[in-house]
């Protein structure tokens, strides 16, 4: 009968081992955790079934129009909605430059954009060998 129980007893703490680390496991990491260098960036998948990424600040949460950086010097811009935006041209009010955000996401630079647009090593829109620079008056 000891046997039985100790047995038991095993089976049911390795049932809640094994529960604990898969349940563990499927949590995602706090984003803002420093052990992981691209945790920021948070991926969701939308009603169409289409990947979408997200960029949390510690101290402001949800990042909005504004341009990220990840550990690997990649830069994306995090549109109204806070997502990041993906293979669209950006015109950014701040320098009058455009870009391009590339089907993963991240700023071109140094090529030809997929609609045929070269872009220089700051990833602006290059034309005739000038940078194109297009400001928008406030009214």
């Amino acid at each position: 009968m000891k046997k039985i129980v100790t047995v038991l007893l095993t089976l049911s703490a390795m049932l809640i081992i094994m529960t604990n680390s898969v349940f563990a496991q499927s949590l995602p990491p706090i984003p803002w955790s420093e052990d992981f260098q691209d945790m920021p960036f948070s991926s969701s998948t939308d009603r169409n079934g289409q990947d979408i990424w997200r960029y949390y600040k510690q101290d402001e949460g949800l990042v909005k129009n504004r341009w990220v950086q990840n550990h690997k010097g990649d830069w994306y811009y995090c549109g109204e909605d806070g997502l990041l935006l993906k293979s669209t041209w950006l015109h950014d009010s701040a320098d009058g430059k455009y870009y391009y955000l590339g089907g993963e996401w991240a700023m071109l630079h140094d090529t030809t954009t997929p609609d045929g647009y070269k872009v220089g090593s700051d990833g602006a829109w290059v034309k005739d060998g000038q940078v194109v620079i297009e400001t928008v008056a406030n009214n």
